[in-house]
């Protein structure tokens, strides 16, 4: 798999957030876990820095939230351009569903 960014120089990564709901969540993931959403979501951040502002269309009747899976682990995230945020409001354990 190969990575995409536009190149421009000195544009940092966008700020990775957590719905204040999830902190009950993260404190029950073991920390392994909680790392690699972290280190996942970080590279996303550090391409939005570089793609953000080009825009992406969300499909009618998905919502706003987008989803990646991270292990176990289904994460939805949303990403503000404007603020250059990426949010994440849930993360669901592919064994739960």
């Amino acid at each position: 798999m190969s990575l995409l960014a536009l190149a421009r120089p000195g544009v940092e990564a966008y700020a990775i957030e957590f719905a204040a709901a999830l902190s009950p969540v993260l404190a029950r993931l073991p920390a392994e876990d909680v790392a690699e959403i972290r280190r996942r979501l970080g590279q996303i951040a550090e391409v939005a820095g570089h793609a953000g502002g080009i825009g992406f269309m969300v499909l009618e009747g998905l919502g706003i939230a987008l989803r990646l899976e991270i292990g176990s682990y289904v994460v939805s995230y949303s990403v503000n351009d404007s603020k250059r945020t990426l949010t994440v409001v849930s993360v669901v354990s592919l064994e739960s569903r």
